[in-house]
């Protein structure tokens, strides 16, 4: 369901194409549509915010059940508009704690701890739900350097950026802009690596 609200599965403008979902609203509702809302606070976000945190703090029960809490809300449609929901498959069971015990379904190599492999699946869950917002970026520099976080291979080069680029005429402009132009592979302090 949530693979069809993002993505066309044949292309609108090439044939056999992935694109991304741009159906408006009074159809399928694809989340690029140019009338679909965009989320800025939302359930989602707090949600698996409560999940990783709870794991952060030791507490593998409560992690465990606030994202099957989430996935419970997916299965009911979470985000996605009702037409797509409706006519896709949806595969939102919940989650025991022996698929994250060594040989379970999300730590098959045993070489995490059930709290390590809870989080990483917490981690790719955010990131899957907050594709296409500036919240799944944030969340891969915060956690690209544990073993558990969200692990992307750049398309070119052998980086991924930990900025934005800063527009030449915000440079030209804003007596506040960083000089020089850091660029986008310098690490942000924040992130202290």
């Amino acid at each position: 369901a949530r693979f069809n609200f993002y993505y066309l599965r044949r292309g609108v403008n090439v044939p056999n194409r992935l694109e991304p979902n741009t159906v408006k609203r009074d159809t399928l509702v694809g989340f690029a549509a140019v009338d679909a809302p965009f989320p800025m606070v939302t359930y989602q976000e707090n949600k698996l915010m409560r999940a990783e945190l709870a794991v952060r703090a030791n507490n593998f029960a409560d992690g465990l059940r606030e994202l099957n809490e989430y996935r419970d809300w997916l299965g009911r449609g979470g985000y996605i508009n009702s037409v797509t929901f409706a006519r896709s498959p949806k595969r939102y069971a919940a989650y025991a704690e022996a698929d994250f015990l060594s040989g379970g379904m999300e730590n098959a190599d045993g070489s995490l701890t059930k709290e390590e492999a809870l989080l990483r699946e917490i981690l790719e869950e955010r990131y899957v739900t907050f594709y296409c917002q500036t919240v799944a970026w944030n969340d891969e520099r915060r956690t690209r350097q544990e073993k558990f976080g969200v692990k992307l291979t750049p398309n070119i080069g052998n980086q991924l950026p930990w900025r934005f680029i800063y527009a030449q005429n915000e440079l030209n402009g804003n007596a506040l802009a960083p000089r020089p132009d850091p660029g986008v592979f310098q690490v942000i302090p924040i992130y202290g690596r």
